[in-house]
C-alpha cells in the first residue's frame, strides 16, 4: 500500500511537472534558432551564448552542441569546441558534422592522431560529405602530405562542382606543393563563386607560393627552377645574375692559380655550373614569410 501510494505521488509530480518542461524545452528551442540567426550574420559569440543556454535548459541537445563547437571553432576557442563536439557526439554518435568540428578543431590544436580519426569517422558515416572531405584535405595539406590533399579537394568537386571550398582548398594545395599556375585558376574560378574566398587565396598566391619555393630548394638551382614553372621570370634572371657573381670569380681564380691550358679549361667548364649548388639567401627569392605562414592559416 505505501509503495502504491509513492507511486501515485510520483505520478502527480511528473504530471505537475510537465508544463515547467515544456516551457524549458521551448525556451531552448528559441535560444537554438537565435543563435542560429547569428551564426548566419557571422556573430558567432552571441550564436556561442545563445546555443549554450539551449544545451543547459534542454540537456541532450544534439545539434545545439554540434552548433556550439561550430561557433567556438569560429571564434578560436578550440579546446572548447572539443568538449561541445563529444556532448553532440554523446547524443548522436553519427553525428557527422560534430566529428567534423572535433576533427577541424583537432587540427587547429594540432593533434594529428585525433584529427585523422575524427575526419576519417566522419568520411565513414558518409563518404560523400562535403565537409568531410574538406576537412580531411585540411588535415593533408597541414601535414604536407599535397598530394591527398588535392585528391580530397577534388572529391569535393566530384561531389559539387561549384563548392567554393572545394576550390579554395584546392587552390590552397596548389600553392602548398608550388603549382601557381593551377592556383591562379582556382583564384579565376573563385572570383565568381565566392569573391572574398578569392582575394584570400590571391593573398596566399602572392605570398606564400615563394616561401614553400624557398624551403623545398635551398640551393640557387631549386630556387630557379620552382621560380621558372612559376612563371617568374625576373627572378629566375636574378637567380642567375647572383649565381655569376660567385661563377665569375671562380672561374678567374682557377685560371690564375694554375696557368697551364688544361687546368685553364677545366676551371673554367667547371665554374659557372658552382652557382647551381649555392645556397641562397631568403631574400633572393623574394621571400616575405616564414614557413609558419603555411597557406592554409588563410582559410
Amino acid at each position: 500500500m505505501r509503495i502504491l501510494r509513492l507511486a501515485c505521488l510520483f505520478g502527480l509530480f511528473i504530471l505537475l511537472c510537465q508544463p515547467l518542461i515544456a516551457q524549458r524545452s521551448g525556451d531552448a528551442e528559441a535560444f537554438y534558432n537565435k543563435g542560429c540567426e547569428c551564426g548566419q550574420l557571422g556573430n558567432w559569440q552571441e550564436a556561442a551564448t545563445n546555443y549554450k543556454k539551449a544545451t543547459i535548459l534542454k540537456p541532450g541537445f544534439a545539434e545545439a552542441s554540434m552548433n556550439l563547437a561550430e561557433a567556438y571553432n569560429h571564434l578560436g576557442q578550440f579546446n572548447d569546441a572539443v568538449i561541445a563536439s563529444k556532448d553532440a557526439i554523446n547524443f548522436d554518435s553519427n553525428s557527422l558534422i560534430a566529428y567534423y568540428n572535433l576533427g577541424l578543431a583537432y587540427t587547429k590544436l594540432e593533434n594529428w592522431p585525433e584529427a585523422e580519426k575524427s575526419f576519417n569517422k566522419a568520411l565513414q558515416i558518409d563518404p560523400n560529405s562535403l565537409e568531410a572531405n574538406y576537412g580531411d584535405g585540411l588535415l593533408h595539406m597541414r601535414l604536407n602530405r599535397n598530394t591527398q590533399a588535392v585528391e580530397s579537394f577534388k572529391k569535393v568537386l566530384s561531389i559539387k562542382s561549384d563548392s567554393s571550398i572545394g576550390h579554395f582548398g584546392l587552390g590552397l594545395s596548389y600553392i602548398a606543393s608550388g603549382e601557381k599556375e593551377s592556383a591562379m585558376q582556382e583564384y579565376g574560378i573563385l572570383q565568381t563563386l565566392d569573391p572574398q574566398l578569392a582575394e584570400k587565396l590571391r593573398i596566399g598566391i602572392e605570398t606564400i607560393s615563394s616561401a614553400n619555393a624557398s624551403n623545398r630548394s635551398k640551393t640557387l638551382l631549386g630556387g630557379a627552377i620552382q621560380a621558372g614553372r612559376n612563371g617568374e621570370w625576373p627572378q629566375v634572371f636574378g637567380y642567375i645574375v647572383f649565381g655569376m657573381l660567385f661563377a665569375v670569380p671562380a672561374a678567374w681564380f682557377a685560371r690564375n692559380r694554375n696557368r697551364s691550358p688544361l687546368m685553364w679549361g677545366l676551371g673554367t667548364m667547371l665554374a659557372p655550373p658552382l652557382f647551381l649548388i649555392i645556397p641562397f639567401m631568403p631574400k633572393m627569392a623574394d621571400v616575405a614569410t616564414s614557413q609558419s605562414q603555411h597557406p592554409n592559416q588563410l582559410e
